[in-house]
């Protein structure tokens, strides 16, 4: 038992001599695309879609609030970032179908002109949590490249209450200020968590996000 905490006493000390540690919050937000969309057989947007009507589907916006350990070894030009997040996402949809004006008549023989359609709008918010850790690296001053996995859990959508799972690939550049540091995170997303039983069968949700860090 002493030889163990001797180790673990050893490696703190090791830790605090060769890394720094800094943390503090974090706030990001910004905008996304859609892939690999597809209406759900049988539901309402795959009616309208088959009779060739319009269809728009826009990633509207993200945001989300967190904390961030950094970890710096001392005399090098990398360093690890783990990120932890919770947040939501919204999607817009609008499907239309317009049937083209026809002249009908009355019982009094007055012509008039009628049409027949159907459509079909909403919007899904998508609350999630997240944990981030990248491997980052300074290629110009206060220019720093990273790459991460994302693990991240939906707890809740507007059609669903079901958890589902992503892992999106993060990518991102930053850029360090003395109190306060900057960056744009690219994130795709690699699972299906659009799918619902009336409206969509396949979805993936690709961020752009701007991330501001203040260290405490």
């Amino acid at each position: 038992m002493r030889r163990v905490l001797g180790i673990v006493l050893a490696l703190l000390c090791w830790y605090n001599i060769s890394a720094q540690l800094k943390s503090g919050m974090i706030i990001q937000g910004g905008i996304g695309h859609l892939s690999n969309i597809s209406e759900a057989p049988g539901g309402w947007l795959d009616e309208i879609a088959k009779l060739g009507g319009s269809k728009t589907t826009e990633y509207f916006f993200n945001a989300s609030f967190g904390y961030k350990f950094r970890i710096e070894p001392a005399n090098k030009t990398y360093f690890y970032d783990i990120d932890w997040a919770i947040g939501l996402k919204r999607i817009n949809y609008e499907y239309s179908y317009q049937e083209e004006w026809k002249i009908i008549t009355d019982e009094n023989g007055n012509p008039y002109y009628v049409s027949s359609g159907t459509s079909a709008e909403g919007r899904n918010a998508f609350y999630y949590m997240s944990i981030n850790p990248s491997y980052n690296y300074h290629f110009y001053r206060k220019f720093s490249g990273g790459a991460g996995l994302e693990p991240m859990i939906y707890f809740k959508d507007g059609y669903n209450d079901k958890w589902r799972f992503d892992c999106p690939l993060s990518l991102k550049v930053g850029y360090d200020l003395k109190h306060i540091g900057f960056s744009l995170n690219y994130k795709i997303g690699l699972f299906n968590i659009m799918k619902t039983d009336k409206l969509f069968s396949s979805g993936n949700l690709n961020d752009i996000q701007l991330q501001m860090f203040i260290p405490f």
